[in-house]
This record gives C-alpha cells, structure tokens and sequence, in this order.
C-alpha cells in the first residue's frame, strides 16, 4: 500500500507547520499524517516531545508534524489550533486520507502508540474516557 501520495522526496523527521495552508497542503498530500500541536511552556509538552521524535523515526510511513501554539490570538499558528479546535496541550491529531481519524489530549504514550499503529491497520479508534486526558495544559 502506498503511503505518500504522489512522488517520494526526502522529508524532515517532523515539519514544523507555520499556517493554516501549510496544514492542509500536507494532510492532503499525506495518506497517514500525525500532528503535534504543543507550547514550549507546557510540562507534558516538553515530557513527551522525545517520544514523539522516536516514533517519527521508527514510524516512516506516517508523516509527523507538529505546530507551536504560542504567540497572539491573531498570529497564524493560534489560526491553526483555533481551526482544529485545539482546547489544551499536548494534542495529536492523526489523519488518514485526508480525514481526521482520531485524536489524543495530553501526554499519554501508550495511547499515542496505539494510535499510531491503529492509524498504520485502518483499525477504527477506541472511544475515549475523560480519565485519558488529564495530562495536559488546559487553555480554556
């Protein structure tokens, strides 16, 4: 099965994403995309982020890319998690295909594990329990 759409180029271990157009071009472009939306100032960020590097490079099938939610409410990386609607960090979107498939709040590695390779066998996500998001910095 081919996992990146259109011809094969080197890419980065993680794209860092800039904007809102940034985003879309590389779901689209991506049939298994995952995404970091995170803050330097936040704990389970920074707690996690090695792990996320780790996956990225065992993982090569899945394009990772993450977005730093700092800045102004107008600045474009606030545009991206307002788009996506962001409400705490860490948050990891995994997309297949273009589509949203699921979605992780706060530093849980054996959950972003799992839906990883949940997202890899086209296994349909588990629902989620409150309990699974209570390692993160809540913004709202």
């Amino acid at each position: 099965m081919k996992r990146q759409k259109g011809k094969k180029e080197k890419r980065e271990l993680i794209v860092e994403l800039h904007d809102v157009s940034e985003l879309s071009d590389i779901v689209k472009r991506n049939e298994l995309v995952l995404i970091d939306f995170y803050t330097t100032w936040c704990p389970p960020c920074k707690m996690i982020a090695p792990i996320v590097e780790t996956y990225a490079k065992k993982y090569r099938d899945v394009v990772f890319a993450k977005v730093n939610c700092e800045g102004s409410p107008d600045s474009p990386n606030a545009i991206m998690a307002k788009s996506q609607k962001i409400v705490a960090f860490p948050t990891f979107i995994a997309y297949s295909d273009g589509q949203e498939y699921d979605r992780i709040i706060g530093a849980n590695r054996d959950g972003l594990l799992a839906m990883i390779s949940n997202l890899q066998l086209g296994i349909p996500p588990p629902e989620k329990t409150e309990e699974e998001e209570e390692s993160s910095c809540t913004i709202l």
